[in-house]
């Protein structure tokens, strides 16, 4: 019998997107960094985006809605200086899709 419980995917980025599809494409960088990277994309028409960050262990550890955004290219700052060394999972989603991506946050 199996038990009940939350279960997250941790892979590398280049399988990730073959399991979630989308209208946008997404980029870090740099990735792995060591205080705050930047989320690159693209968007086909203006909209609000969530970005949440959970660690390994599934906790919500930083959460931020973007407000409205101009469709076409954007880019997002992320100051995560409070995250210790270790790896995450990015989600970012709009009203109609969603895109994963390990963060690997490396401290000096």
């Amino acid at each position: 019998m199996f038990g009940h419980g939350l279960f997250y995917l941790f892979a590398d980025d280049a399988g990730l997107d073959d399991l979630i599809g989308g209208p946008f494409q997404l980029n870090v960088s740099p990735n792995p960094f060591n205080e705050s990277c930047v989320l690159d994309f693209e968007i086909e028409s203006e909209q609000k985006m969530l970005i949440e960050i959970v660690d390994m262990y599934g906790r919500l550890v930083y959460i931020k809605s973007t407000g409205t955004l101009s469709a076409g290219k954007n880019s997002i700052q992320l100051p995560l200086t409070q995250l210790v060394s270790g790896q995450y999972l990015l989600t970012i989603k709009d009203s109609s899709a969603l895109k994963k991506q390990v963060l690997k946050i490396q401290k000096l």
